[in-house]
């Protein structure tokens, strides 16, 4: 399954925002703005992806999102020990809001 479709009816914080067809997301178009943190992999981070997200943002929905930015398209081949960017989440609402369809 692509990733991209775990992210159709993302909404933000203020339900204003969807995306309708994920398929059309433009990942490479994705800016780091306001920088991003690096984030060493760990082998639990590999088993529950999903706690990257919820970590660094408190939520669990922009999971997938972090996974395609780091060219991660198989969840088995999540990286245990490789650097990822966490993109500040300022620029993961501006990217979401530009690329809503």
């Amino acid at each position: 399954m692509d990733l991209r479709y775990s992210l159709m009816d993302k909404l933000d914080e203020d339900d204003q925002y969807t995306i309708y067809d994920p398929t059309t997301l433009d990942i490479s178009s994705f800016k780091f703005t306001n920088g991003y943190y690096m984030h060493t992999v760990t082998q639990q981070d590999r088993i529950k992806p999903y706690m990257l997200s919820y970590a660094y943002y408190g939520t669990v929905m922009y999971e997938s999102l972090l996974l395609l930015l780091n060219n991660i398209e198989d969840i088995w081949e999540f990286p245990v020990g490789e650097k990822i960017k966490i993109p500040k989440l300022d620029d993961i609402k501006t990217f979401l809001k530009n690329n809503r369809k």
